[in-house]
Order: C-alpha cells, then structure tokens, then sequence
C-alpha cells in the first residue's frame, strides 16, 4: 500500500490527500494468511505452519505429522508456477487423503488408497464429478512430482455421477402430447401454446427423420 500511495505522490494527483490510506492499510492487514494475495508471498513452510495451528480443524494433526512432505509439495507446486488456488486445492486433497488413510507415512500408501478415497468421495461423500477428478489430479501430482512414486494406471473405480442435464429438446410425441393438452386451455390462453406446438411439430417434419 505504502508503494501505491507514494507512485501516486511521484504523479502528482490533486486528489492524494483525499484518501483514507490508513483505512486501506488496516484493510490490507486484516487479510487472513490464507487469502491468495498474503499466501503467495509466504513461504512454503510458513504455510504449512500457520494451517497445522488452526484450531478445530480435523486436518491440523495430520499436517503437524507431515510437515516435511506437505512443505515440499507447496514447493513443488511453486517452482512450475501453479496458482495459489490450484495450491491450496491440492495440499488440501493430500492432508484429507493421508487423513483418510489413518494418518500413515503416504509413501507406504499406493494406488490401492487412492482408489479407495476416490470412491469414498463418490459414494460416501456424494461429490461432484468435477470434485473427484480435482482431488484425482492432486494426488497424481504429489505422486508423480513429490514422491517420486508414479501412480501409472489405477485402473477403473466408482466415479462420480454427472448431474442429469434435462432435455431442452421435445420429442414428435412430446410435441403431440403437449399439444393436445394445451388446446385443451385454448380459450383462455389465446392459443400460444398450441401454435408453438404445431411449428416445433412442423420444423421436426421439414428436417425430416434423421432430427
């Protein structure tokens, strides 16, 4: 903040003296060390320190057990330049993994666990298709890029469901049907609904069967 307020200074601007700069500095100290814009400018092993000592968390244990190797993944993580929310995604899919797994040495652990945290979370936890895979690529990282232990092929495993898209496209009887019920409110509805019937029923003819 100090540097913002003093480029402004070196411009000139009319209207420096005008802002609360002890508002925004307070603002500013006020973010937690897990917000993206402090974390990424703390050291790995800080990180992991500050997590290990928050209170009420179940994972804080299992983080002050693994220090070492979770430090060593924000590391990882850092020198090829992943994002601080990719970051965190993933040290928090390793603690909750290693939890999972009775809080062993994740070394001892393979593609058997994996497996079945994977289906933990499908099954048990009900996550979503796209929460699976995140938790999927953070593990496969932290094998692969960590410790050196490639998972290679895990084989097939109960995987999340996608969320069941309705269809927006109405079929000939769909069509038929529908018609059929809105002429039935005809009068009082003026008939839009039936005209809408028969021009989608008369574009499906027009395209032909194949549509």
């Amino acid at each position: 903040m100090d540097a913002i307020q003093n480029l402004f200074a070196m411009l000139g601007v009319t209207w420096l003296p005008e802002v609360d700069w002890k508002f925004w500095m307070d603002s500013a100290d006020s973010l937690t060390e897990s917000h993206p814009t402090v974390a990424a400018g703390t050291s790995a092993k800080k990180t992991i320190d500050h997590l290990s000592n928050i209170k009420h968390s179940k994972l804080a244990d299992v983080r002050k057990v693994h220090t070492e190797i979770l430090t060593q993944l924000l590391v990882a993580l850092r020198t090829r330049n992943y994002s601080i929310r990719t970051e965190q995604s993933y040290e928090s899919w390793v603690t909750r993994f290693i939890s999972f797994c009775g809080n062993r040495e994740p070394e001892k652990l393979g593609s058997g666990e994996v497996v079945s945290f994977l289906q933990h979370l499908a099954v048990q936890r009900n996550v979503a298709e796209s929460t699976e895979n995140q938790a999927l690529n953070a593990l496969v990282f932290f094998y692969d890029k960590v410790l050196k232990q490639p998972l290679g092929d895990i084989g097939d495993f109960v995987r999340a469901k996608r969320p069941r898209r309705l269809s927006v496209v109405l079929t000939r009887s769909e069509v038929a049907k529908n018609s059929l019920a809105d002429g039935r409110h005809a009068k009082a509805d003026g008939f839009p609904a039936l005209w809408y019937g028969y021009a989608v029923d008369g574009l499906c003819q027009a395209q032909g069967p194949g549509h």
